[in-house]
């Protein structure tokens, strides 16, 4: 009797597990989880904004779906997100124009100097013909764009021998200049391009490796570069972009229902760091003039810089042929649309 009972028991126990674990199993074969790689450290604002949407996207789909955030280069390196989100490597990344123009060379127009230099020339670019245009190139790599947000700006000129207000102050410098534009630019100012990258500017200036040091403000501040120089000119003719793409069989797979949580979450993180972004960029402005002596170009002097670079674009848009020609004149027939000189 007592063995019948102990049988029993044990055939319910096992039913009951069977069932909890079928039950489990079908819940998390349900569940949809998201891994974001990105470069940029855990502090940095593009990283909150990933955090704004994964808080966004878990709180609205209710369990359905989990977002993951890796910083720091942790999955993937910069370059290579591209080709990771793309081939399915992980699901989704937050990638900086230049990681993309190194498949897409007419990209390379979106950070050339006083292209993009605005956000209301960003929001109108990204979300009218260009964007749709830049979108179809990006989704033939496997991949969705989800939302873009700022990095910020460039350039801030550092250096220890006087105030350069002209780009031909910097003739006969020598210059530090990361990718095809910056050599570019480097060169229409008669200057001597030298590669240093970013982690490796705070040594290489306090060395002298070059006589002038060149990143955004925010960097400026974020990385101390203002200990190494004593002038510094703030120019920003660039505005920089990240993409966050998701890889398009993820996507597809995911519910309308779902599709629109997400796209509603990315508008939120993108807004959240439009403000971030400028408000980091007033900061600068703020701090900086306190720890070295800045110089902001007037009107006058903006429209020397301007000319100084407009022979930039010009070489960008021929180095990537007719993508890159087309894209070019779109850009400058939107900036004439907004009366942008």
């Amino acid at each position: 009797m007592k063995r019948t009972k102990l049988t029993i028991t044990l055939g319910s126990l096992t039913s009951f597990f069977l069932l909890f674990s079928l039950m489990v199993s079908g819940a998390w074969a349900g569940l949809v989880n998201l891994r974001i790689s990105t470069q940029m450290p855990p502090n940095h604002h593009t990283v909150k904004a990933l955090e704004i949407f994964k808080q966004e996207v878990e709180k609205n789909a209710a369990g359905r779906i989990k977002v993951s955030i890796h910083p720091a280069g942790q999955l993937f390196k910069g370059r290579d997100l591209p080709m990771a989100v793309g081939s399915g490597a992980v699901e989704m990344g937050d990638m900086v124009t230049p990681y993309l123009s190194g498949i897409f060379p007419e990209f390379e127009l979106l950070d050339g100097p006083f292209m993009v230099d605005s956000r209301p020339l960003a929001e109108n670019i990204f979300s009218g013909e260009i964007g749709e245009m830049l979108n179809k190139r990006i989704e033939s790599l496997g991949m969705k764009v989800i939302f873009g947000h700022p990095y910020g700006y460039f350039s801030m000129y550092g250096n220890n021998k006087k105030v350069i207000k002209l780009p031909s102050d910097m003739e006969g410098m020598k210059i530090r200049a990361v990718g095809e534009t910056q050599v570019l630019k480097a060169k229409a100012m008669g200057a001597t391009p030298q590669t240093i990258p970013g982690s490796e500017q705070y040594m290489a200036y306090k060395r002298g490796v070059v006589d002038v040091g060149q990143s955004g403000p925010s960097s400026f501040v974020s990385r101390k570069l203002y200990e190494v120089f004593k002038y510094g000119t703030v120019v920003r003719d660039d505005l920089m972009i990240f993409w966050c793409n998701i890889n398009s069989k993820v996507w597809k797979k995911l519910s309308d229902a779902d599709k629109k949580i997400i796209l509603e979450a990315g508008k939120k993180a993108a807004a959240y760091d439009w403000e971030a972004t400028e408000k980091k960029e007033n900061e600068a402005n703020d701090f900086l003039p306190t720890k070295m002596n800045v110089y902001f170009p007037n009107a006058q002097e903006l429209q020397e810089w301007k000319r100084a670079f407009a022979p930039v674009n010009k070489q960008l848009a021929e180095n990537t042929g007719k993508r890159g020609l087309a894209l070019y004149n779109a850009i400058l027939k939107v900036r004439k649309e907004m009366g942008l000189k």
